[in-house]
């Protein structure tokens, strides 16, 4: 029975390699690659060399006859597989095969397994009710949608046949090269050797199974060099991730040491300057105190002289005659030496240099074993 494909297939199977969407009139190249005939002429038509066509998925060189991409093998095989998948797996609507005979386009709601006519609700009646296709198989679209059964009968719908003669191809021409319907046997090919086409088909059953054999040896080649690469590719995130751990590391204990350095640095300025400042704070109450006095001194004097009554201006004789004798001259304030440092004469501490402690040794890349 055939299964439905799975994402990966389809995506494998159905999709174009240079558009990326799904195949029309897909041709196959030698390495079994398949791509849009539109695609492969626009890439042809930049292409340098004409006679050639090169895979856009694997680099495979394959030789085009007349340099022409029509003579490229059309894939009948996915093409096929897409009309199926396009019934089974999508909403499209498709319209009764005798009704668009008539002229009509009437919505089909079934589909004859037999013979392959899209069939309306009131033809697929008919259809079953006549004598010629009363025993035809006839399913509903939802049927042949939902059950996996039909698949191998809508495929066989899409058999090739003669183009001539509109016949099942069941015979092979060995001159020719080409299968032929039994009325080509015998007119356009009667000379020719004919055999059965199930000896051919068992011929391309050998070589497809040769080619399998011969891409799982392949791919069980690949398998060891992916995993190394996947390992290296491990080994190298590792890595980067070890160097990123110590450079932060590094930062961090550098701004520890700076926040370190700033602090004494800051305790080394602050502490001269602090008993500076406080000496001169010390020096400021005291001239303030001082002015003070001489202010008061001053306007005792003052009033004395204009506002004193003789007997008592008299009554101050002896000690205003001490006063001027006296020596009241005020001493100069001094400030000692640490007022005058100079901020660039200040030691800091030497910052340290930061060293790596692991060894960083170069990161050796693989080499890339070519297609094969």
């Amino acid at each position: 029975m055939a299964e439905a494909l799975n994402r990966t297939e389809r995506e494998f199977l159905l999709n174009c390699g240079i558009c990326g969407g799904r195949l029309t009139d897909p041709r196959i190249l030698d390495c079994l690659h398949s791509f849009c005939k539109e695609c492969l002429v626009i890439k042809q038509e930049q292409a340098t060399k004409k006679d050639v066509v090169i895979c856009e998925l694997c680099g495979t060189h394959t030789c085009l006859f007349n340099d022409s991409i029509d003579s490229l093998t059309t894939n009948i095989f996915v093409m096929n597989i897409g009309r199926v998948e396009e019934i089974t797996n999508s909403n499209c609507s498709f319209y009764c095969t005798f009704c668009e005979d008539q002229g009509d386009s009437e919505e089909a709601s079934s589909r004859c397994l037999t013979c392959g006519d899209w069939l309306c609700l009131a033809c697929a009646r008919r259809h079953c009710g006549t004598t010629v296709t009363k025993r035809h198989k006839v399913v509903t679209l939802d049927d042949v949608r939902v059950d996996p059964q039909h698949r191998p009968e809508l495929r066989k719908l899409y058999e090739s046949k003669c183009i001539s003669h509109d016949e099942k191809l069941r015979k092979f021409c060995s001159k020719c090269e080409t299968p032929v319907c039994s009325e080509c046997e015998h007119s356009d090919h009667k000379k020719h050797t004919v055999i059965p086409l199930e000896d051919v088909v068992e011929e391309v059953q050998d070589n497809l199974s040769n080619a399998l054999e011969m891409y799982e040896v392949i791919e069980e080649c690949d398998i060891e060099p992916d995993m190394q690469m996947a390992k290296r590719f491990q080994e190298v995130t590792n890595k980067e991730k070890t160097l990123l751990q110590i450079v932060h590391s590094a930062r961090e204990r550098l701004i520890q040491e700076i926040q370190q350095q700033a602090t004494a640095a800051e305790l080394a300025i602050s502490q001269p300057f602090e008993a500076v400042k406080m000496l001169l704070s010390e020096s400021m109450e005291l001239e303030k105190k001082r002015s003070e006095s001489t202010q008061k001194s001053r306007l005792f004097c003052e009033k004395l002289q204009q506002e004193g009554l003789k007997g008592e201006s008299v009554h101050f004789r002896d000690l205003l005659q001490r006063v001027k004798k006296g020596d009241r001259k005020r001493a100069q304030l001094e400030f000692p030496p640490e007022i005058n440092v100079n901020v660039n004469e200040l030691s800091f501490p030497k910052l340290f240099s930061v060293s790596v402690s692991e060894p960083v040794s170069p990161v050796e890349i693989p080499r890339v074993r070519s297609p094969v």
